[in-house]
């Protein structure tokens, strides 16, 4: 075929692309690292050196689980002292949920002078917008502490987002179950909770055990509480 007729050849096809619905293939980025208490208490205290409001955003996400747009969006009316609980309005699964003030956060609260009712707790710096990001001083500290330091894979960088995935592992190490941090995280399909699993081999072990004692020879269920038979 001659060349100066290459550009007359047409492609005959009916219909869409054919290629338009094979889904690529999609990259495992989800956080796989979690800070120990030591080191989230290292980020903390070099975070309220340079900054009180960073490290108030900081310890609201570590002790109670908060997205940073969640607690961006936080208004004084969301916050109940008495149950000490803080309403969670339009988060990102849309299901309104109530996450739970440590001593720590409640404390940190009552610091705040606080506003009228549907003020935000924590506007953007000399406005009342809602904040977009987490201040500099955030990475700053993480930085200044070497969290990051020989870290190559993105996903074992110690981000703002690591403070939430680092208290859903703190409860699942410390013995809640699943559904728990579920309710607690606000996720909507368990498979996002369920990525925890791995970190609770004591919890699936001591269900494990506490069936075998119920079987054991002697003992009988009664309402869900194993009791002793009287020989």
């Amino acid at each position: 075929m001659e060349l100066s007729r290459i550009g007359t050849i047409r492609f005959i096809f009916a219909g869409g692309n054919p290629v338009s619905k094979v889904k690529k293939p999609t990259a495992d980025n989800r956080r796989m690292r979690f800070l120990t208490h030591e080191e989230a208490q290292s980020l903390l205290d070099e975070i309220r050196i340079h900054s009180v409001l960073t490290y108030r955003i900081t310890l609201i996400s570590l002790h109670c689980g908060l997205r940073f747009g969640e607690i961006a969006g936080l208004t004084w009316q969301d916050l109940n002292f008495q149950d000490e609980t803080i309403l969670i309005r339009n988060p990102k699964n849309g299901q309104t949920r109530h996450a739970f003030m440590t001593e720590s956060v409640k404390g940190m609260f009552l610091e705040v002078e606080p506003g009228k009712g549907n003020e935000l707790i924590f506007p953007n710096d000399g406005t009342h917008d809602r904040m977009k990001q987490i201040p500099d001083s955030f990475m700053r500290a993480v930085n200044k502490i070497g969290l990051n330091k020989d870290v190559y894979d993105s996903r074992l960088k110690v981000v703002v987002h690591s403070c939430r995935h680092s208290f859903a592992s703190w409860l699942v190490t410390d013995g809640s179950d699943l559904f728990t941090v579920r309710e607690l995280m606000g996720h909507k399909p368990i498979q996002m909770t369920a990525r925890y699993s791995h970190l609770s081999p004591h919890t699936l072990k001591r269900a494990v055990k506490s069936m075998e004692t119920a079987m054991k020879p002697g003992q009988q269920q009664a309402g869900g509480q194993v009791i002793q038979m009287r020989k």
